[in-house]
């Protein structure tokens, strides 16, 4: 297979960062190529992007960086700790992280791309009715007792880091402030 990615999506795309670290469309991060920004919050960014090798949509999550080589690396080490944690949990309403990798210093992770909302963007635009809102917190508390299972604490659970899909499915994201705790054995 050719790490060159191919059709309508990506034709053309050699694009570099920009000088703050921002990721501009056609940017290529190994066999992905970004295709815009869809998130922001105060420690990290996520971009749509397209896997060529897989002929997928995706998300990449990178944490902002800060300037500061200790202060990046120790962003990169708790993103690299959030892959590890959740790569020992596979639950419908937990986000799958399908790989992580470096590019130009700094760690990503890939996950599913989710066509949807946060839960408080969905509560906020959509109105759901207060019985919908119950079963999707019901479905995200599913998720954190499959986390709370492996030995997985969230510490950050709020309507932002929960994603309500258009098709009706709930996961919980951004464990990024995770603790991955011992197993329950001796």
């Amino acid at each position: 297979m050719s790490d060159q990615a191919t059709g309508p999506l990506t034709e053309g795309f050699e694009r570099s960062p920009g000088e703050d670290g921002t990721l501009g469309s056609g940017t290529r991060v190994g066999r992905l190529v970004v295709l815009g920004p869809i998130g922001e919050g105060g420690m990290g960014r996520v971009y749509s992007a397209f896997d060529s090798m897989l002929d997928r949509r995706v998300c990449l999550k990178f944490l902002k960086s800060r300037g500061v080589d200790s202060a990046d690396d120790a962003g990169n080490q708790r993103l690299l700790e959030e892959a590890r944690a959740l790569a020992h949990v596979s639950h419908p309403g937990i986000l799958p992280i399908f790989d992580v990798g470096e590019f130009e210093g700094r760690v990503y992770l890939v996950t599913e791309f989710v066509d949807g909302w946060t839960l408080a963007d969905w509560v906020r635009v959509r109105e759901p009715a207060p019985d919908a809102i119950v079963a999707a917190l019901r479905r995200a508390g599913e998720g954190l007792a499959a986390a709370h299972a492996a030995s997985i604490v969230h510490r950050d659970f709020k309507p932002d880091n929960v994603m309500m899909g258009r098709d009706g499915r709930v996961r919980v994201m951004d464990f990024g402030l995770a603790l991955r705790g011992e197993s329950g054995s001796d």
